[in-house]
């Protein structure tokens, strides 16, 4: 799987399909592989998420999700590396 990094990270934000807006989830624990990550909201319901575009997520950090997907870090949205 190809990974984008030529999207702003603005657009991230937002589903390119459907153009809903994602969910900020914290990542909670992640499986051995990497791949799916158990997530949570901000009303305490925990999500199992796929990590296929943001690998570098880990516990703790805050992901924005959409389709049980990350799509991006928060804190790339937000203006930090």
């Amino acid at each position: 799987m190809t990974v984008r990094r030529d999207v702003d990270c603005e657009d991230l934000a937002h589903c390119i399909t459907c153009s809903d807006e994602a969910n900020r989830m914290r990542v909670l624990s992640v499986d051995a592989d990497g791949a799916i990550a158990v997530c949570v909201d901000d009303e305490g319901r925990q999500s199992e998420v796929m990590l296929a575009l943001t690998p570098e997520a880990k516990p703790g950090v805050e992901v924005l999700v959409h389709a049980g997907v990350a799509l991006s870090l928060a804190s790339r949205v937000e203006g930090n590396p």
